[in-house]
């Protein structure tokens, strides 16, 4: 995996392990925006497990489950719905608050 460092970090560790990493990493792998990937469709990858994952789900903003195959896919793909808005959505403060107490909705 490859990380985008800090200035302080690339100084530290040199500019060589950097350059390192972008030329191994396709191009589409990086993001203008931290949260590019969420706009990315649900990807199933591809491998022999069956998997619980959920996606982000821009035009609903909401999160959905799918099966992750074990290997491949992409970067929209959480373990639970909680990582998946927290990550993802602007409005997961009102869902899941930083105090840890969810707030639950009733439709009446």
């Amino acid at each position: 995996m490859c990380y985008v460092f800090s200035d302080a970090l690339l100084h530290t560790l040199g500019l060589r392990l950097f350059f390192f990493c972008i030329q191994n990493v396709p191009y589409s792998t990086f993001s203008s925006h931290p949260t590019d990937f969420c706009l990315l469709a649900a990807d199933e990858g591809h491998g022999l497990n069956f998997n619980f994952a959920v996606h982000y789900e821009v035009d609903k903003d909401q999160c959905s489950p799918f099966i992750y195959r074990g290997e491949g896919g992409n970067a929209n793909r959480f373990q639970n719905e909680k990582d998946c808005l927290r990550n993802c959505s602007a409005n997961s403060e009102n869902v899941y608050p930083k105090n840890g107490k969810r707030i639950l909705f009733f439709n009446h």
